[in-house]
């Protein structure tokens, strides 16, 4: 059987499996899509059909992507601005859905990874007018966390009923043993369940494999 490439061919227009896009044609005709394994996903109204023209057109050139703002779901850990000591930084925090959680949604300062937020402080700090502060050097920047003996970590594993190809987040007791370390060298060892579940969709997107949160 031939290998799914469509974790790949969304890798390399630069989105994730499910994250929604707008397709916008020359004319400026545009629609939303998504990828799923299945293939493209056009979205019409409530519902939507998979299609292949879409893609066709974005690899001849007649069409391009563009990016929608990620919007967080309930209790997925975002990124974005802190204010400590008089200077702007970056902090991550659990999506509520919250007034305080939409006005950063709204601003644009909603992000899905730290070196994301780093990224955007400078341009953000200027245009506010704020001083800002992020690690000079990998001496200062922040130290992943690793489990002690018998600590509990959460990471990624089959699913026990049904399809074990399908990941999950699952809880793992840390021994020291060559499955811990494995785990632990790729970054996938979490400190908790909400930063596992956080991460699972886009590191699934990079293995190419389906996932359940």
């Amino acid at each position: 059987m031939s290998k799914n490439l469509i974790p790949q061919i969304a890798q390399m227009l630069g989105v994730a499996l499910g994250e929604e896009f707008k397709v916008v044609y020359k004319t400026r005709f545009e629609i939303i899509c998504n990828f799923t394994l299945a293939g493209l996903f056009v979205h019409k109204g409530d519902s939507g059909k998979y299609e292949k023209e879409p893609l066709a057109d974005i690899i001849c050139g007649k069409a391009a992507i563009v990016k929608l703002p990620w919007k967080p779901k309930e209790r997925d850990i975002f990124y974005s601005f802190d204010f400590t000591y008089g200077k702007w930084g970056v902090k991550s925090d659990m999506w509520a859905g919250a007034p305080c959680d939409y006005a950063l949604l709204g601003k644009g300062w909603i992000y899905r990874t730290r070196a994301e937020a780093e990224a955007a402080l400078p341009a953000v700090a200027k245009e506010v007018g704020a001083e800002y502060e992020l690690p000079t050097s990998d001496t200062e920047a922040v130290e992943p966390w690793k489990p002690k003996a018998g600590e509990q970590y959460y990471s990624f594993g089959g699913r026990f009923f049904g399809d074990p190809t399908v990941w999950i987040v699952i809880d793992v007791i840390w021994q020291g043993l060559a499955y811990d370390v494995a785990m632990f060298d790729k970054g996938w060892v979490y400190k908790s369940k909400e930063e596992a579940q956080a991460a699972l969709p886009k590191v699934a997107a990079e293995i190419g494999v389906e996932y359940e949160s």
